[in-house]
């Protein structure tokens, strides 16, 4: 093995090392420090958190629609892995150094040579910086309405973390609601980077 792959390895291990040492559950009323929006330019919010479409475990999801292929960037740096889900169709989970876990759903494809890295991981996950092409928008998964991203962060134990209040945000008036949302067919806000 050669000694970038052992450094990377290391490198994972010690990030998996971290997150089962901490105990101390993480509440959060606002967005996590650090963490920027999932794609540069400007996107409308389809659907914002508390709708009926986002609920328990996607409770402070967020949807932003957009072109097919948008590129789709890691909010933080951290540990990616690639999967096909039922329901969220292809996606990528990132592992971040603060324990907190960022979900990128629904998309077209992945970013071709990161995810030929983490194929030939063993699929054991790559480390990916922040503001990395990650994957592309599509309408993959069951659970796609149109094409968009689905975007979570939870932390450890699957609790969302509220994000709607990332910089580059801007909502419409009354939202989000703290009960549920507005679904009257126009954008419920947009972000922008």
């Amino acid at each position: 093995m050669n000694t970038t792959a052992s450094a990377r390895k290391a490198v994972i291990v010690a990030i998996f090392a971290i997150l089962a040492i901490a105990v101390t559950p993480i509440i959060s009323y606002a967005a996590p420090e650090g963490y920027i929006l999932p794609f540069a330019g400007r996107l409308n919010i389809s659907t914002g958190p508390r709708c009926f479409l986002h609920y328990g475990y996607n409770a402070e999801a967020i949807d932003f629609s957009g072109p097919w292929n948008y590129a789709i960037r890691a909010s933080k740096s951290g540990v990616a892995y690639f999967n096909w889900e039922s329901v969220g169709g292809n996606v990528v989970k990132m592992y971040h150094s603060d324990g907190l876990i960022s979900t990128y759903a629904h998309l077209s494809g992945y970013e071709p040579n990161k995810y030929w890295a983490y194929r030939n991981t063993g699929n054991n996950g790559i480390w990916v910086n922040q503001g990395d092409v990650i994957g592309y928008m599509g309408n993959s998964g069951s659970g796609a309405t149109g094409v968009h991203l689905h975007f979570a962060v939870h932390d450890r134990y699957g609790n969302p973390i509220r994000v709607h209040d990332m910089p580059g945000m801007v909502w419409n008036d009354g939202n989000p609601w703290d009960s549920g949302c507005v679904m009257n067919n126009r954008p419920e806000g947009y972000a922008q980077r």
